[in-house]
């Protein structure tokens, strides 16, 4: 093994990897209503103060009652992303239909800041988890105990909904994820200026409960609710005039997914001038390269096994030198997946990353292996889009392994509402269960040792460094804009004949440097040398289901074989290709006189089996039907919480507002 040079840091950041991920493990074991402990909120009091620009200022004062030891103060989970579907009736976006969505509402969280009135530790860490942002409150060395208050502030941005008639701020203000229950929640909501709350309406309890809580309009409008218990939400529905706010826009954005002459200056100097921005231009991006090259080199290569075969982990106690980089190995087919690696896990470590896809292969692997039941209710036609029933079983077969931390946290996010459950349903709350369990998912790997750090951590730390040539250029327009414009209106300065002005070779050089360091930081994350031969045993997997072939596959094992990889096909993307083989198979073994069976795991629309053949098929929909509505609500769409029929007229619930998210104690 090679010698960290760092050793105390090392042991240090290990201790924190494992204390965080027996956390989460014993989060996710644990039964909601004890998700943390005997802990509670006493009272909420939270306060909105809406802009004109259709943004809103947050204040969130939680009186926190910790009886459980070891606590070191509370953590608070805010979605600043979620789907976004317009429907025809509404392009601009309303109550979107139940199918997978191409893009996102964002919500940019700003001022953000922590305090403790009762004097508890009250250290803010502020952590990007991409659709949500995590704000944890506390000190790692000091735990708290008995009543303690904390106050919150942060702002959101283009959070209101333009209706008909007026402005409409449907919000969730506590999100389907706590782990604590609430015994009173009491919400102002303010208007810009002097405006007044002209309606209001609050809905309480599980997702999509229609029950309603106190609600008063006025400026400011009351709202207040009691006795919420675990994963329960509280939902406010404000309505505003449309002539308070100046922009009432949506920051919609694709999924997935930034003169005068100026004064006189002499030849020589213009030249001088002209020489400087071509360097910039070219040189920009060249050093862009050379010193992220430099970097990656350094730190993103993979580690291997230094005399072992690529594929090959050393044996317990067994002491081998590693190395970075290398010749990429020649992948051999492997037959089976690596020992004990779920397919949300080989996704991570394949391309490092924790991708919703991901999420969707696990829910088919949890079905598959007997903790659910999947049914198609409803087929895709003109008018309508495919829907899916999912039943809780709770009976894993003999032989199964349990649960990890971040299986428990998508099984019990999915019937958080209970069983059976629509997955239409799901898309207006799974948002922040998604990217707990993504998180969790990185920290799998790094607690298996495949990584040092998680990829998403090492992406985002040095991800912050691609904004600073954006930040030099607007300086420099900014700054010298009198020469700025000068330059950019000469296309020859000072006997240099030039096709473009020197300063867009120079704008352009700088614009590509942060593409350049976005580029080169993806490859930052390296794995370890245990990581390296879980991917080449992965690699081989893979290439095994591109390259099986039906006579291969002997009958008796045909349905076994097909419904365990199956999930891992759909993680690299050939459900369909694995299908069609075992339609083969199913084909082969009828001419012998042989049933190879059906799976049990998937329910066909309208009963019955459709055959291997097309199996592929539905699954790849269901997964991409799940992936799409794992992150939506129909508030983010920009649907009334009032309803169709007006004040009063129903279409409000409890979760169905802008915003998701959660917390507890930590």
């Amino acid at each position: 093994m090679t010698t960290d040079p760092r050793p105390h840091l090392r042991t240090a950041r290990a201790l924190a990897v494992l204390a965080v991920t027996l956390w989460l493990m014993l989060l996710g074991l644990a039964p909601a209503g004890a998700a943390s402990g005997g802990d509670r909120v006493t009272r909420l009091v939270v306060d909105y103060v809406l802009d004109a620009q259709g943004g809103v200022s947050v204040t969130e004062t939680y009186d926190y009652r910790f009886t459980t030891s070891g606590r070191h103060g509370m953590e608070r989970t805010i979605a600043t992303a979620q789907g976004y579907t317009p429907t025809e009736d509404n392009p601009a976006g309303s109550d979107g239909s139940s199918g997978a969505t191409s893009q996102e509402r964002h919500y940019e969280i700003s001022d953000i800041s922590a305090s403790s009135p009762s004097g508890a530790p009250a250290q803010l860490s502020v952590r990007d988890q991409g659709d949500a942002t995590v704000l944890r409150v506390g000190s790692p060395s000091r735990t708290v105990q008995g009543d303690q208050q904390y106050v919150l502030k942060y702002h959101l941005a283009h959070v209101v909904n333009e209706q008909p008639s007026d402005v409409e701020f449907y919000y969730n203000v506590l999100g389907n994820s706590w782990r604590v229950p609430f015994d009173a929640v009491e919400v102002t909501v303010r208007g810009p200026g002097s405006a007044a709350v002209t309606k209001a309406a609050c809905y309480y309890g599980a997702f999509k409960s229609s029950e309603k809580c106190e609600a008063t309009p006025g400026n400011p409008a009351r709202f207040s609710a009691r006795d919420l218990a675990v994963m329960q939400n509280m939902s406010v529905v404000a309505a505003l005039p449309r002539s308070a706010f100046t922009d009432v826009s949506k920051d919609v954005r694709d999924a997935g997914s930034a003169g005068s002459g100026g004064p006189y200056i002499s030849p020589e100097s213009a030249r001088v001038r002209t020489l400087s921005q071509l360097g910039i231009g070219v040189g920009a991006p060249l050093l862009a390269l050379a010193g992220m090259g430099a970097l990656v080199w350094r730190r993103g290569r993979d580690e291997r096994y230094v005399g072992l075969a690529p594929d090959t982990l050393p044996a317990p106690g067994q002491q081998v030198a590693t190395r970075r980089g290398g010749k990429a190995p020649v992948t051999a087919v492997r037959f089976n997946p690596p020992d004990d690696a779920t397919p949300g896990l080989i996704g991570t470590i394949y391309d490092e990353s924790a991708d919703t896809i991901d999420v969707s292969a696990t829910v088919i692997d949890l079905a598959v292996r007997g903790y659910l039941r999947i049914e198609q209710t409803q087929d895709a036609g003109v008018f309508q889009t495919s829907d899916w029933k999912l039943e809780y079983l709770g009976t894993p077969k003999p032989g199964d392994r349990g649960l990890l931390t971040y299986e428990r946290t998508v099984l019990d996010g999915i019937f958080s509402l209970g069983t059976p459950v629509m997955m239409s349903e799901l898309k207006n709350h799974f948002a922040g269960t998604l990217a707990i369990a993504k998180q969790e998912m990185y920290a799998e790997t790094v607690r298996r040792g495949w990584f040092r750090q998680s990829p998403e951590r090492v992406r985002q730390g040095f991800g912050c460094l691609t904004w600073l040539p954006f930040a030099l250029i607007f300086a420099w327009m900014f700054f010298g804009a009198g020469s700025f414009a000068g330059a950019l209106a000469s296309d020859g300065v000072a006997g240099f004949d030039l096709p473009v002005p020197s300063l867009m070779v120079a704008a352009a050089g700088l614009l590509s440097v942060p593409f350049i360091m976005r580029w080169l930081v993806k490859k930052l994350p390296a794995r370890t040398a245990d990581g390296s031969a879980v991917l080449e045993q992965t690699k081989g997997f893979r290439e095994y289901l591109l390259t099986a072939e039906a006579e291969q596959i002997k009958y008796d094992e045909a349905l076994d074989i097909f419904s365990r990889y199956l999930p891992y096909a759909v993680v690299f993307g050939v459900a369909d290709r694995w299908a069609r083989i075992f339609a083969r198979v199913a084909e082969m073994a009828r001419a012998d006189g042989y049933d190879v069976g059906v799976p049990t795991f998937y329910v066909w629309y309208g009963g019955g089996f459709g055959g291997f053949g097309d199996f592929g098929h539905a699954v790849d929909s269901f997964s991409s039907s799940a992936a799409g509505t794992f992150t939506s609500t129909p508030g983010s769409s920009g649907g009334s919480g009032f309803g169709g029929g007006g004040f009063g007229g129903g279409g409000g619930f409890s979760g169905g507002g802008v915003g998701d998210g959660g917390g507890g104690s930590w």
